[in-house]
């Protein structure tokens, strides 16, 4: 691979990487089992306002991850 000003870029073997993992993703799609989230009206969230309820996080687990069902 060659960059705008022909030098050669040090970058395109992590970017060929990444290219094949989402190949493989988009490849599974129809497969994979969706990810489990917690349910929006199903009691896990204040409505309106769409915030976990207190006494549902994790102490270990926090950002994207503690919007997951707990597999416990």
């Amino acid at each position: 691979m060659r960059g705008n000003f022909g030098e050669d870029c040090v970058f395109h073997k992590p970017i060929l990487f990444q290219f094949a993992q989402l190949g493989k993703r988009l490849d599974d799609l129809w497969i994979e089992e969706p990810i489990a989230y917690r349910k929006q009206n199903g009691g896990d969230y204040e409505i309106p306002a769409l915030t976990l309820k207190p006494g549902l996080e994790d102490g270990f687990i926090g950002g994207f991850r503690l919007h997951r069902r707990s597999q416990r």
